[in-house]
């Protein structure tokens, strides 16, 4: 229950608005502070500070912090519209930028001070030591707003362009297949579904409503049932579930035995549905998305080949965060041994990867090579069985020869075809009897 409380509260302070509230509610109370804190300041110290035009350089930052903030403001969502140019699902992780939100709520923040502080001012609330307080905090805001737009300059020189974008892309995919080496079976136990099938009688958790998986909590799950009532989970993190598909599968306690309608309420709030897929549990989106920026980059109306290159090094560096030879996984606590999950499968993995770069790019010979030179890599990738199942390399040679198919269809110069089979023949050869 607290694991899924923390996403939520996660989830929602990832929210811009979120961040420029609580600016702005620090900007209330910093301006309504000083005249609580003038009392305190004896007189020979208001009279060294000042502070009687404090009024004055509240009126200039408010009226030139509206202006700044509203420039900012538009200038992040032009930054959105052009991450939404690589993938519509792209411009998600740009506005959840924790340096542009930051910066975006502290400009709010100063405006909504120097307005209460006018407001004030206008009031008669502030006394000479107020006054004085209220004039540091004001030199204090005009340095913090000053460092503010100097960043703001630096970072929309690289915010919403394509290699800025993808690097976005290529970290949040990097660090949800981090957390899936951390926790492969998100807290339960690898389980084989062709070995090991669900008994009989297991009573199907329905999902409440249509949409994907965001988040699966197993703690919360195994809260609600006995140790040894064994949960077959059928819906994964990224997994897209209807009013008719089953969340999961839960043995009886005893053979015939019911299991009440509260229970399996409970039992279905462990997983959290909504419309669109995240980050966070899923390490299959990250590698979807960074498909689809290669793909569109290979359509007819942008044709940036080089992209799509670029993008299949990434895809590469996101694969290797599960290869055994880095430093081994942290223990994820207590594993909850009768909650049973199935791995993901490498075919899935490096479908989700690489077939949308070599559907879009099977005529342009360039990309064929680099493709098989990226598949022969991951192909050398040795992560553990935990993590996913099958092999990897006979993946990458399904993988290899798919796109290998696809350009015999597609390229019309045979010398381009015989290089495209020249670099794929090594790693066919390999796996040939796996593959039939």
């Amino acid at each position: 229950m607290f694991t899924h409380l923390r996403w939520r509260l996660l989830a929602f302070t990832r929210r811009i608005w979120v961040r420029a509230a609580l600016y702005s509610v620090f900007g209330v109370v910093a301006a309504l502070v000083s005249v609580a804190l003038g009392g305190l300041v004896p007189d020979w110290v208001a009279e060294a500070i000042g502070g009687d035009a404090v009024g004055s350089i509240l009126e200039v930052i408010a009226a030139s912090m509206l202006s700044v903030t509203i420039f900012a403001l538009s200038t992040l969502v032009g930054a959105l519209a052009s991450a939404a140019q690589a993938s519509p699902r792209a411009s998600r992780v740009v506005a959840q930028d924790p340096t542009a939100q930051s910066i975006l709520a502290s400009f709010l923040g100063v405006f909504i001070f120097s307005l209460v502080g006018i407001i004030a001012l206008s009031t008669k609330a502030y006394g000479a030591g107020g006054r004085s307080v209220l004039f540091l905090f004001t030199l204090s805001l005009i340095v913090w707003t000053i460092g503010s737009l100097i960043r703001w300059i630096q970072h929309i020189t690289q915010l919403g362009r394509m290699d800025d974008t993808v690097q976005r892309l290529e970290s949040a995919s990097i660090a949800s297949m981090a957390q899936h080496r951390r926790t492969p079976q998100l807290g339960g136990t690898a389980w084989d579904p062709a070995l090991e099938p669900p008994d009989a009688d297991a009573v199907p958790v329905l999902a409440a409503r249509s949409g994907y998986v965001q988040y699966f909590d197993v703690d919360d799950l195994a809260s609600h049932l006995k140790p040894e009532q064994r949960v077959w989970i059928l819906a994964r993190p990224g997994a897209f579930v209807g009013p008719n598909r089953p969340l999961a599968l839960v043995a009886r306690a005893e053979p015939g035995a019911a299991i009440p309608e509260g229970v399996l309420n409970a039992v279905r709030k462990a997983w959290l549905v909504g419309g669109t897929r995240n980050f966070d549990q899923d390490p299959r989106f990250g590698l979807c998305v960074l498909a689809e920026v290669a793909s569109k980059a290979l359509s007819p109306a942008v044709n940036d080949v080089g992209t799509a290159i670029g993008v299949l090094g990434r895809l590469v560096r996101v694969l290797a965060t599960l290869d055994h030879d880095d430093e081994a996984p942290a223990p994820h606590g207590d594993c909850h041994a009768h909650i049973l999950v199935a791995p993901i499968t490498a075919v899935d993995v490096l479908r989700d990867a690489f077939r949308p770069i070599a559907r879009d790019g099977a005529g342009a010979v360039e990309l064929g090579l680099r493709l098989q030179a990226a598949l022969a890599h991951v192909a050398r990738l040795s992560p553990s069985g935990d993590l996913l199942q099958g092999s990897m390399g006979e993946a990458a040679a399904v993988a290899a020869r798919d796109a290998l198919l696809r350009a015999r269809s597609a390229l019309e110069v045979p010398q381009d075809l015989a290089e495209i089979e020249a670099a794929a023949a090594h790693l066919l050869s390999q796996h040939a009897d796996a593959m039939g």
